[in-house]
């Protein structure tokens, strides 16, 4: 739909409801369009609805730039158990590219990450993308094993993505 998040909070209630708001640019790094939100409404509800699979429906816009491409930025990745009560905080700290954000989350989701909260950042080419979470048990990730397990397969999707992006 030409939305490029730049910055975005998801809240979920014990109840099981998600509250999301995104801040967004168009493509050029311009305020996006207002006569465009109908259609991109539109488009989050068939998506929401399952209508729209949305892995098929970005795959021609997850490519990165040409003129991006020269921009280098590491991945880190990082555990904290200290800065919540009750949750784990992951950080994904790494370049930013269409469809990161959905690779990410898919990849947590798929491992049974409950993300309760997430604040998604985007400095130019560099994205900062926070999750706090807990185990399908609702416990933190203490171990260092499943740590290791979850930024495997974090680092997984990201390595994915850049070769997507890069076809």
């Amino acid at each position: 739909m030409g939305a490029n998040v730049v910055d975005a909070r998801s809240y979920t209630t014990k109840d099981g409801f998600v509250t999301d708001a995104f801040w967004i640019q168009d493509a050029e790094g311009q305020p996006y369009d207002a006569a465009r939100l109908p259609r991109l409404r539109k488009m989050i509800e068939r998506t929401l609805a399952g209508e729209v699979v949305t892995r098929d429906a970005i795959v021609d816009r997850d490519k990165v730039k040409k003129r991006e491409k020269a921009f280098r930025v590491p991945t880190h990745i990082s555990f904290d158990n200290e800065g919540s009560e009750i949750y784990t905080i992951i950080e994904v700290d790494t370049r930013d590219r269409p469809g990161l954000l959905h690779d990410l989350t898919r990849s947590l989701a798929a491992s049974n990450v409950y993300i309760a909260n997430a604040v998604i950042a985007t400095y130019g080419e560099q994205a900062v993308d926070t999750f706090y979470v807990k185990d399908m048990f609702g416990l933190k990730y203490h171990s260092e094993n499943k740590q290791r397990t979850l930024e495997k397969r974090l680092r997984t999707a990201i390595a994915e993505g850049v070769e997507r992006a890069a076809e």
